[in-house]
């Protein structure tokens, strides 16, 4: 298929509509489509975008070049202990028999694959400085991280969650996700089963309440509320704050520290209640008889761990 070709196609017909219902637009137009004027036009746009993308992450990089540092660990982090739980458990691993006891693990692999993809894009999105955007993915990966917990914890959850893909009609699905996943069922779970594992207990309260607040935080986002969408929209440079203009195309503002102060605990917090639960339910060494790979596992987690004191110092000290 020639793109460009049926680019100006496309631009044809929706002219045609316009001629025949717009009298006064196409006036204005001159009466007549100068397609050569807007594929420059098109061409202009999508350089500049290119452009920018190179100049903001550059910004971000000059006022955020540890937090990056750290977003990259996080991420390697996540990828490591996800490749540990897909070449054990995994769709890929055909030839390995599972234990019933393990299919939890096999599904879990599936969610923390696209939580980690989440990341990444959130990752891409805040370089590029679109924090509006970035904080409605920051939503999504907490549903997916309690969806997950909820999964490693619950054997009655994992058998309505599976249920769930069985169900044809659309009025049947969404009543099951009411009574079944939604996020006050998978609260009630993760309530309890926090209570019964010692590593998670006693930050138990602490965890929730943080949870609850990032979850309602990310809300004015997901439902684009009026105060979440003006502080997006109009906003000043990070290095400028008497200088405010509307945000087209992205920008390294504030709003990238609101963000970034809200969703980098999360994410540690994640991996080390996964591994938590990794170990009580299942007794999963991450790398079994291997004790290296477990060793690198728990290294890991404690420098990043590390660098949140040292961030959090610098925030608020």
């Amino acid at each position: 298929m020639n793109t460009q070709r049926t680019f100006e196609k496309l631009l044809k017909e929706k002219w045609k509509i316009i001629k025949e219902t717009n009298k006064e637009t196409v006036d204005k137009f001159g009466g007549e489509l100068n397609i050569s004027s807007v594929n420059k036009s098109v061409n202009e746009t999508i350089k500049y975008i290119n452009s920018r993308e190179k100049e903001l992450n550059k910004e971000f990089r000059d006022h955020y070049g540890f937090e990056e540092k750290m977003l990259g660990l996080i991420i390697f982090e996540h990828t490591y202990i996800f490749n540990i739980l897909e070449k054990n458990f995994g769709i890929c691993q055909q030839e390995k028999e599972l234990k019933e006891s393990t299919y939890p693990l096999k599904l879990a692999s599936i969610l923390l694959y696209q939580m980690n993809n989440n990341i990444i894009v959130y990752f891409k999105l805040i370089k590029d400085g679109f924090s509006f955007q970035a904080n409605i993915i920051f939503r999504n990966i907490i549903e997916q991280g309690s969806t997950i917990f909820a999964i490693l914890l619950d054997e009655n959850f994992v058998k309505e969650f599976k249920a769930a893909s069985e169900i044809i009609d659309d009025a049947d699905k969404l009543k099951h996700w009411y009574s079944k996943l939604s996020p006050k069922k998978i609260n009630t779970i993760l309530n309890k089963s926090y209570q019964e594992i010692e590593g998670l207990v006693d930050f138990k309260d602490l965890f929730f309440e943080y949870k609850k607040y990032i979850y309602s935080d990310t809300s004015e986002f997901v439902h684009s509320q009026f105060l979440a969408s003006l502080m997006s929209s109009y906003s000043s440079k990070k290095d400028d704050d008497d200088f405010v203009d509307f945000n087209m195309y992205g920008r390294i503002d504030s709003n990238i520290d609101r963000l970034l102060i809200r969703s980098l605990p999360y994410f540690i917090v994640f991996v080390d209640n996964l591994v938590k639960i990794l170990i009580a339910k299942y007794d999963f060494r991450l790398g079994g008889s291997d004790k290296k790979e477990g060793l690198k596992i728990f290294a890991l987690n404690s420098l990043v761990n590390k660098m949140v004191i040292y961030y959090s110092e610098k925030q608020y000290t």
